[in-house]
């Protein structure tokens, strides 16, 4: 019997439902325990919504802000110190310091507020999850590929240790993969478009649906919807980088912060300084991938996932990037680890390059401090690993950054790896379906 069939043979339906059972109590386990400090600040700024009656506004998340704001307005009945604990005077400078972070964990409903904070992320979280399932076929592939899903670290780390909103872009990311590939394409361009205006970086997949929407692998469709896509994903684009104005407003938003286009930020700027001799590599290779998708043939139901992966493999092999940004990328390895089980070793090596390269590079921000305050102050107290490396004398064998850049050297070997194995899985999806159609 191969190792495949006697995965079959383990996977049976009824241990998949025990499985995710198992997954959703490992999530609500986690949901009241753990947060960054960002936490505050991102509650800070729903709560004022709320108490403003403002649903819209001229920043880069609103999709997400919108996701959360209807969450916080069903289940903030629960909490009574709602003032206590998200109240800020200073709206223009919402971002929390450690200071403030301290005694927003010391209140007594910190662990009811941080659950009630996570439910939009966890819904969003399993939303994706089923979305992979319908994706790989709803048989046992599909169930391999979710369970895949519901155990990366990467997203538990993001979501449910690190606390943000990482699950909400990546959701609405998955709603587009898969009306895409039900050929819905005017629902597809709505996800996308949420997408877009949902995390500030996902707006590479907006050019990318309309490279998709003009490729030879969407003539099926009517012009007319094609066009209708099109106009929709162009318009969030616009309204993301703050091209277009639904509010009607100044130069500040209604938390009073300066607004400014995402093309300012320093994490898309440093996309431009990886450079090898005179390339930017980012551009070089995004480019590629839109001329590739522009003049492809592909039916645009297997193309589009593919395109979006290596739309996200190129962010995260040219840029430098936090921990829980990781977490956008998650789904695809998933996706096709569905249709090639071998992927599940690089998939995994992947995961714990991840692990180390930020253990090595971590600070107050990352995997040590303010994660774990709601438990208890006493945490911050831990060493974190740069200082227990050099306690054992590790840095007198191999420095602490060139040991750093070792693991972000493995972390980007895996990604192009997965990278390769996802095309070539793809490209036999792309030749068999033209077999079918001949």
């Amino acid at each position: 019997m191969t190792s495949f069939n006697r995965g079959k043979v383990w996977l049976t339906p009824e241990t998949f439902y025990r499985v995710v059972l198992a997954a959703v109590i490992l999530r609500l386990f986690l949901m009241p325990f753990f947060g960054h400090v960002d936490v505050l600040s991102e509650a800070r700024r729903i709560y004022f919504w709320d108490q403003s009656g403002i649903y819209f506004d001229d920043i880069s998340r609103n999709a997400t802000f919108v996701f959360q704001l209807i969450f916080y307005k069903i289940f903030s009945i629960f909490i009574s110190q709602e003032a206590m604990l998200f109240a800020h005077e200073n709206m223009s400078n919402s971002t929390a310091n450690p200071v403030e972070y301290f005694e927003f964990v010391s209140n007594t409903e910190i662990f009811r507020a941080l659950f009630i904070i996570k439910l939009p992320f966890f819904v969003a979280d399993m939303v994706t999850a089923w979305c992979v399932f319908k994706l790989c076929g709803e048989d046992h592939g599909a169930r391999r590929a979710t369970v895949l899903w519901l155990f990366n670290p990467l997203m538990l780390f993001a979501v449910y240790l690190f606390g943000r909103f990482e699950s909400i872009p990546v959701m609405y990311c998955a709603l587009g993969i898969l009306a895409a590939s039900q050929g819905r394409i005017v629902l597809a361009a709505i996800a996308v478009g949420l997408s877009v205006n949902s995390r500030e970086l996902f707006i590479f997949l907006g050019p990318a649906f309309v490279a998709l929407m003009c490729s030879g692998g969407a003539k099926q469709y009517s012009i007319t919807a094609r066009i209708l896509a099109c106009s929709i994903v162009v318009f969030a684009v616009a309204v993301s980088v703050q091209l277009i104005s639904l509010t009607g407003g100044g130069d500040t938003n209604t938390f009073g912060m300066e607004v400014t286009s995402i093309t300012t930020e320093g994490r898309v700027d440093e996309l431009f300084k990886f450079i090898v001799g005179a390339y930017l590599m980012f551009p070089m290779v995004y480019f590629a991938i839109l001329l590739y998708t522009w003049n492809s043939e592909t039916d645009i139901k297997i193309l589009t996932p593919i395109v979006f992966a290596m739309v996200m493999l190129n962010f995260f092999l040219f840029s430098s990037h936090t921990a829980h940004y990781a977490s956008w990328f998650a789904i695809f390895p998933c996706l096709y680890f569905a249709q090639n089980p071998k992927l599940l070793k690089p998939t995994i090596a992947l995961f714990g390059s991840w692990f180390i390269y930020n253990l090595a590079i971590t600070d107050l921000g990352v995997f040590t401090t303010w994660l774990a305050s709601p438990v208890s102050i006493n945490f911050s107290g831990l060493p974190n690993f740069p200082a227990m490396y050099r306690a054992f004398g590790l840095h007198q064998a191999l420095d602490l950054l060139t040991f750093s850049r070792l693991w972000s050297t493995f972390y980007r070997a895996c990604l192009i790896y997965l990278a390769v194995q996802m095309i070539l899985v793809y490209l036999r999806q792309a030749n068999s379906n033209r077999s079918v159609e001949a």
